[in-house]
């Protein structure tokens, strides 16, 4: 056990590069959102397309709190599948030079990315 644990506290990223990593990723997601409302009015002024657009007219009408669990879902499945497919890194930890790796610092599993995004 203490094996890991220096291991572990050997490759922790500073506070600061862990704070830069969230504030990139959110910068990202919030990208996103501003990317939908664009997408959807661009296909609803000239090609007829609502289907998005009221998707998104549905999404400024939601309150606080589901603003937050529709956001946290959006953020969880960015991160998930982020560092899935890009062996443990966001567009963060690519900008930090960090990564997500396991006590061993072998690769995670899909079990283990899910598990840390989720909590």
């Amino acid at each position: 056990m203490r094996k890991i644990l220096r291991i572990v506290e050997q490759n922790k990223a500073p506070i600061g590069i862990r704070l830069a990593n969230y504030l990139i990723d959110s910068l990202v997601v919030y990208f996103f959102f501003f990317a939908l409302g664009v997408l959807s009015v661009i296909l609803y002024e000239y090609l007829g397309i609502d289907f998005l657009y009221n998707f998104v007219d549905w999404l400024s009408g939601i309150n606080r709190f589901e603003d937050a669990l529709f956001t946290s879902l959006v953020y969880f499945v960015y991160a998930f599948l982020m560092e899935y497919f890009t062996k443990g890194r966001t567009v963060g930890k690519f900008i930090t030079g960090t990564k997500a790796v396991s006590t061993d610092l072998q690769e995670l599993t899909f079990n283990q990315y899910f598990i840390r995004n989720i909590s």
